[in-house]
């Protein structure tokens, strides 16, 4: 529920902007076949393996316990959605992976166990998975992210013009994104904000991504000092999840809403005064 789906999957990368855990010509595939299932890189690694007694998780033996460090760290590190794989291998996946996510649930009660759960299945049935560190972004600044494919975008154009070859997959919007006043975040937003009588939200001038250095939320908290990348970044972010929740927004409206009342107005905003000095 709080994935934004910006750039379509194919099962075919060869000519994709994408970048991978392994780089290297070789170690990894371009193609989505049968015993190659991609996933997106996240920041816990092989945590995973070493958090919850596998022969508990699995009622039994399991070749994750002959997989030496390095292999799980070039092939199942800390993958996460977005997850392509054929319908083939998904079943197969999704049959182990409902089965032992209630023991890792048990052995680690943390929100992270669903994820975990994937990559001991993926494990366990011996497939060789592909990781990518494009398919997603979420945290300005993070590390195996999609985030390359933003910073080489002019920053004028990240707003407004943004080009569909550069948007990384998916926009993973479990963090706040800020620039000047322009704000997005998911714990902010109106519980009603697609319906009939809200407005849709204001969008930001093209050039947001030149006009400020800091940003703000509305609770006070502020963050000073943006590098131009991470000015970049927050613009790029803000103005995706303004822009697809209001596309999303007008499909309601035109579709289950009095067009005479119903309100098209691009007025909404987190602040009252929505003024700030430039930098």
């Amino acid at each position: 529920p709080d994935q934004i789906l910006l750039r379509p999957f194919t099962n075919d990368f060869t000519n994709s902007a994408e970048t991978w855990w392994l780089p290297e010509e070789g170690r990894h595939k371009l193609k989505v076949e049968h015993g190659s299932p991609f996933a997106q890189n996240y920041g816990y690694k092989n945590e995973w393996r070493w958090i919850a007694n596998q022969t508990y998780v699995f009622q039994g033996p399991t070749p994750i316990l002959q997989m030496d460090e390095q292999e799980i760290l070039d092939y199942y590190k800390g993958m996460g959605v977005p997850y392509v794989a054929t319908v083939k291998d998904m079943y197969e996946i999704v049959k182990v992976w409902t089965d032992v996510v209630p023991r890792v649930r048990n052995e680690f009660p943390n929100i992270l166990a669903e994820m975990f759960a994937f990559n001991e299945a993926v494990a366990h049935l011996g497939l060789r998975p592909t990781i990518a560190t494009s398919f997603m972004v979420s945290e300005v600044g993070k590390p195996g992210e999609g985030w390359s494919l933003v910073d080489n975008v002019d920053p004028k154009d990240v707003c407004h013009n943004f080009p569909k070859s550069q948007y990384p997959h998916v926009i993973h919007y479990c963090q706040e994104f800020a620039l000047g006043k322009w704000f997005m975040s998911k714990y902010f937003l109106p519980k009603d904000i697609i319906s009939c009588k809200a407005p849709l939200l204001k969008v930001p001038p093209g050039d947001v991504a030149l006009r400020y250095k800091r940003g703000i939320n509305p609770n006070g908290f502020k963050i000073f000092g943006l590098k131009p990348k991470h000015r970049v970044e927050s613009g790029f972010a803000v103005c995706a999840m303004i822009s697809a929740l209001n596309a999303a927004a007008v499909y309601y409206k035109d579709n289950h809403c009095d067009k005479a009342t119903a309100n098209y107005s691009y007025s909404y905003t987190f602040f009252d005064d929505m003024f700030m000095e430039e930098d």
